[in-house]
């Protein structure tokens, strides 16, 4: 069985990636659309194809398919120094309210939109206002590369 921080006894991810996968997560970290990924993985591989492969990498790390659940994704493998961070905004402190910190956070540790909205007390449609108002205050175009600015961020301060 799994371990819900996806950490071994020793601190390291027991989570592995197949050379494919990576190549997934490094095109959603760098945000490509899943038929662009498709057509990096060659072979005639479709959008579908795309977004199946990365939910069930997400439900494998998470135990659930949302959206935040392959933002982790992206933030373990990043962990794991298998995807790197490409063209991330500089800005270190963006004017994020307190409100769309904790929900970046959430996301990118894989917690539900329903546990989100209840932590930060908004209705789950509500949280889609956040996440669009931190992307765009971030600058960086998907939810899955918000993911990985945190990562990064966290990273620098020696605290991933």
């Amino acid at each position: 069985m799994k371990e819900e921080t996806g950490q071994g006894e020793t601190g390291k991810s027991q989570f592995t990636f197949t050379p494919r996968e990576i190549v997934i997560i490094q095109g959603l970290a760098d945000g490509l659309s899943r038929d662009e990924i498709g057509r990096k993985l060659g072979e005639g591989i479709r959008e579908r194809s795309v977004s199946y492969e990365a939910l069930s990498m997400a439900e494998r790390i998470c135990g659930h398919i949302e959206a935040s659940a392959v933002c982790k994704t992206v933030v373990e493998a990043y962990r794991q120094g298998r995807v790197t961070a490409n063209n991330l905004p500089s800005d270190p402190d963006p004017a994020l309210s307190e409100v769309e910190f904790m929900t970046l956070a959430m996301t990118a540790e894989g917690c539900k939109s329903g546990e989100v909205a209840r932590k930060i007390g908004e209705s789950p449609s509500y949280l889609l206002v956040h996440r669009k108002s931190i992307i765009r205050k971030l600058g960086v175009g998907t939810l899955y590369r918000v993911a990985l600015w945190y990562a990064d961020k966290l990273k620098q301060r020696g605290l991933l």
